[in-house]
This record gives structure tokens, sequence and C-alpha cells, in this order.
């Protein structure tokens, strides 16, 4: 319910992408090279919030990770800082889980993508991640 919340949030400021969440939520966005491990990161600094994504990944990993620290933010607002690494986003933790099915669905409900193998060859993810995280089922019903 915590990640359909946020997402109802983001689109009732009527954000159609995730550029458009971050117009009108006044997310500051970086694309730099952090390097072979870290992915991006979000971090708040007074009313001020930044959004840096690794400029060494895909274009589609890119959205990904974009997608999954502006669930952080909207999610965890009590955090300041949290950064992932090529290992620690898809970890069992709890915060990482949300963002993660953050960033599914606010990505699926925003693009057109024919199955839900598409969507993980395009954002570089296993499909055993996505069936993992919507109860063992693969369909498009189970994701929405």
């Amino acid at each position: 319910m915590k990640v359909d919340n946020a997402i109802i949030k983001v689109k009732k400021h009527g954000a159609k992408t995730f550029w458009d969440a971050v117009d009108d939520l006044e997310i500051m966005v970086h694309e730099t090279d952090l390097g072979e491990s870290i992915c991006g990161f979000f971090y708040k600094r007074g009313s001020g919030r930044t959004i840096a994504v690794n400029s060494r990944l895909s274009e589609g990993k890119k959205e990904f990770v974009l997608a999954h620290e502006l669930g952080h933010m909207i999610m965890h607002s009590h955090i300041k800082h949290i950064h992932c690494t090529k290992y620690s986003i898809f970890s069992n933790d709890k915060m990482e889980f949300e963002a993660n099915e953050f960033a599914v669905k606010f990505l699926w409900r925003t693009n057109s993508y024919y199955s839900i193998e598409e969507f993980c060859n395009i954002h570089e993810l296993e499909p055993k991640i996505i069936k993992d995280m919507f109860g063992g089922k693969m369909d498009i019903d189970s994701v929405l």
C-alpha cells in the first residue's frame, strides 16, 4: 500500500514521466561518473533535493535507478541520504524492496511495454526479481 500511495502522490501532480515528476517535485538530477559499484543516490540538504545517477550505466538502467531513487525520496522522506550499489539495489532490505517496487510500477505505468521480459531487458533486470516481487506471478496484472 505504501508504494501505491507514493505513485498516487506523484500522479496527483500530473506526472506522466520521471522527468515530469522531478520537475513537479522540484528535484535536481545529476548524471555523473560514480565509479564501478555505485548506481545512484539521493540526498536532501535544507529544502533542496537531488538525485544522482551513474553516467556509466545504460539508458535503461539509468531510468530504473532514477525511478528507484525517486521512490526513496517520496516514501522514505525521513532519510537524508541513501545510495544504491549494484549489490544493494536488489537486497532484501525493506526500503530497497519498496523503492524497487515503486520503480517497477512507476515505469510500467508511464511507458509502453509488451511484456515483463521486455521490461527486464530494457532495464537490465532479472525476471526472477520481478517474479519474486509480485508473489511468483509474471503477468502484467500482477505488476499493476
